[in-house]
Formats: structure tokens, sequence, C-alpha cells
């Protein structure tokens, strides 16, 4: 078992994304060690912690993993993940950037030499489409485009 799967696995998690478009492009976390592929891309955000809103999550992962404070505009959609030993209700939100510096972050969750993160980058609509089947979140199934993916509602779900 992975140490992702340590760590997460065998309860339910309940998950903030954050969707963030700049000039056309998206900005995702990539997680070395992790999925089909040994990578996978995924809007930055992660776990909820008791007693804190979805909102306050939200901005303080972005800011762990990115180094970017953001302000949430609206809530999106809701995806839920049952691979066990996984099982993730994720919630994501439209952000945008108030300050900070782009950076390659971490989850304090891990301990340094399990650390996940190893890029966060801009990519184009046509560059998440061209990446391997399996390698990004599934969330990205439902959409053709970039305007399409702010118009997501509902509840999606990857089983």
């Amino acid at each position: 078992m992975s140490s992702f799967s340590q760590t997460y696995g065998g309860s339910i998690r309940v998950r903030v994304g954050g969707i963030c478009i700049e000039n056309n492009r998206l900005l995702l976390v990539r997680l070395q060690n992790f999925g089909q592929l040994g990578y996978f891309w995924l809007p930055p955000g992660g776990g909820v912690q008791l007693g804190e809103t979805l909102e306050a999550a939200l901005q303080r992962e972005f800011a762990e993993e990115t180094g970017l404070q953001v302000t949430v505009e609206r809530f999106l959609c809701a995806n839920q993940v049952v691979v066990p030993p996984l099982h993730a209700i994720e919630f994501f939100f439209v952000v945008r950037i108030l300050a900070g510096e782009l950076r390659v972050g971490s989850d304090p969750e891990l301990p340094p030499q399990q650390q996940m993160i190893d890029c966060v980058r801009w990519l184009t609509w046509e560059e998440i489409q061209q990446l391997p089947a399996g390698a990004c979140h599934n969330l990205f199934q439902h959409s053709q485009n970039l305007t399409e993916l702010l118009q997501l509602q509902g509840i999606y779900q990857l089983l």
C-alpha cells in the first residue's frame, strides 16, 4: 500500500479543490508516485480539517500547495471518488488569485521524504487533453473546454 493510501485511505475524506483560470490556462498540481502512470494532475486543494469551512480549507490548501493566496468566488460542483481504499467527497470552487508567487508547495500531512507534489503549472485545455488517460482528474472528462469547465454543476463520480 502506498504512503498516500496509508495516510488517506480507509475513511471518507472531505476535500476541496480550486479551479483557477488565467489567460486561458488552468492551474494544476502534479502528484508523483500516484495513479496508474506514476503521476497525476489535479486542481490545487486538499482535505478539510475539523471545524474548518470549505472556503477556509481551500484558501489554506491553495497557499500550501502553490504559494498563492486566493479568494473563493463561487461553488462549482462536487465529485465523489470511490477507489478502495480511497473514498473522497470533493467540492470544487472557482477561485481568483489575490497575491503570492507561484511555487511548488508541500503537504504538511506527509513527511518531507514522502512529499508528492513535484510540479505546479499553468496548462492550456489542449495540453490537458493531450495527457494520457488516467493522468488527470476525472472532472476534466465532463467538458470540452475551459468555458464548459466553469459551467459544470451537480455531482460527478469516479467509481
